[in-house]
Parts: structure tokens; C-alpha cells; sequence
């Protein structure tokens, strides 16, 4: 196997270090908070279907359901039924007292508006922006893994041939 550097190399959800420390959340739970927030963008509002959501954590749509009623017994996350569609819902955010309590940032884990959390200078880019670095990166990050797979079948790594020297 290569080593390379996972720093900005993929696309996906973010899982809030407060929340990461939450003992009292389940880890679906945990994941189900990063999705619907990756759904947000822009807006703070997220409406994936439950059966969505489920497929996309690796779930059923009933342990979906579980673990959003899980957010909202924690007061996470609030659900505002969709008259307009059946089958949706409205999910929106809500700040928690957990989320001023974080050891590595100091006083509080919600970062100013437009400041870049991680410490490592930069702004936090406007979710259009990120959507289109994050495509340049999936296509690289798709080169990158096929080569390293036909690099892998050349050599013979896996398989029963031996290598000559």
C-alpha cells in the first residue's frame, strides 16, 4: 500500500469535535448529525427524506428514524413535517450547550462567522466554492485511487504470482 496525505483530499461530512465527545449520543446518531448538516449548506436547512438519509448512512429507514429521534431527544435537531411533501421533512439546527464546551478551542467550538476553525489560517469558503473544489478533488482523489489499483494489479499484489526480481 502507498502512504499519502488525507489533508483536504475528500469530500464528505464533518463531524463536530463537541459532538464527537458526546457519550451520551450514539455513533449513528453522531453520523446522522453530520449528513443532515452536510444537506444544509447555505441555508441551515436540511430536508433529505428519511429513507435517503438511511441509505446513505448504511442503514434502514427505520434505524434512520431512531436516530433522529435520538437528535431531537437531545435538542439537536428540530423536525418540521413538509406539507407539501409527504415523504420530507424539514430539519433545522439548534445551538447547545455542548457546543460552547469544547477543551481545544477554549471558550467556545462554534467558530465567528467566515473564521476557519481548524487553526491553520484561511477563510471557510461559501458552500458554492467548496462544492467546486470538492469536485476538482473527487475527480483527482477517482485518478489518484485507479492508478494506485493498476499499480497494485501490475505488480501483483493479491494474487497467487509470485514477483521476480
Amino acid at each position: 500500500m502507498e502512504r499519502f496525505n488525507p489533508y483536504r483530499a475528500f469530500a464528505g461530512c464533518v463531524l463536530p469535535s463537541w459532538l464527537l465527545r458526546a457519550r451520551d449520543v450514539s455513533m449513528g446518531a453522531k453520523l446522522a448529525y453530520a449528513r443532515l448538516a452536510q444537506y444544509a449548506g447555505e441555508t441551515g436547512v436540511a430536508w433529505p427524506t428519511v429513507a435517503t438519509l438511511g441509505a446513505e448512512l448504511g442503514v434502514s429507514e427505520r434505524q434512520a428514524r431512531s436516530y433522529l429521534a435520538e437528535l431531537r431527544g437531545h435538542r439537536l435537531i428540530e423536525q418540521e413535517d413538509d406539507p407539501q411533501h409527504r415523504s420530507s421533512s424539514k430539519f433545522f439546527f439548534l445551538r447547545h450547550p455542548w457546543m460552547e464546551t469544547n477543551p481545544d478551542r477554549g471558550a467556545g467550538s462554534c467558530p465567528p462567522e467566515g473564521k476557519n476553525p481548524s487553526g491553520q489560517g484561511g477563510r471557510i469558503l461559501p458552500p458554492k466554492r467548496i462544492r467546486e473544489e470538492n469536485q476538482g478533488r473527487e475527480s483527482l482523489l477517482l485518478t489518484t485511487l485507479l492508478r494506485a489499483r493498476a499499480r497494485t494489479r501490475r505488480r501483483g499484489v493479491g494474487t497467487s504470482r509470485t514477483r521476480r526480481r
